[in-house]
């Protein structure tokens, strides 16, 4: 019983398969276009397009681009550079067509520290500084 499953699922993957390399098409750049259940072929071809378009836009030189701004200085909750931050997103989004992009402000309260210090009192009295080389 357990041999037959088994071969049932080897055919059952194989006919899919099969199946659908029979309906991919290629396009005129070489690229799959497939038929859309729902979708007029006119329309599935503007979808393909239109998603084509979608998986261009993440490229790894665009990511290491804004991880240097992400990373280029801190950027604590409700500090200066934190709301620098959401105004280039909110940009970035309206840039790739986004359309209703707002941000909102809430007063919310939360400890941050005005000065910050590390002592040691014994056996030795020692203060650390919080500086590290770059």
């Amino acid at each position: 019983m357990r041999l037959f499953r088994h071969t049932l699922f080897i055919v059952c993957c194989t006919l899919v398969a099969l199946v659908s390399a029979l309906f991919a098409q290629r396009d005129s750049g070489g690229r799959i276009s497939t038929p859309i259940l729902g979708f007029s072929a006119q329309h599935a071809e503007a979808e393909h397009e239109l998603e084509n378009a979608f998986q261009l836009i993440p490229s790894p030189e665009k990511a290491r681009e804004w991880h240097r701004t992400f990373t280029a200085e801190p950027h604590p909750a409700a500090s200066e550079r934190n709301n620098q931050l959401a105004e280039f997103i909110a940009d970035e989004w309206r840039k790739q067509g986004w359309e209703d992009v707002t941000l909102r402000h809430y007063d919310v309260l939360h400890s941050r520290p005005r000065s910050v210090s590390l002592k040691m009192v014994a056996p030795v009295a020692y203060t650390a500084g919080l500086r590290e080389d770059p």
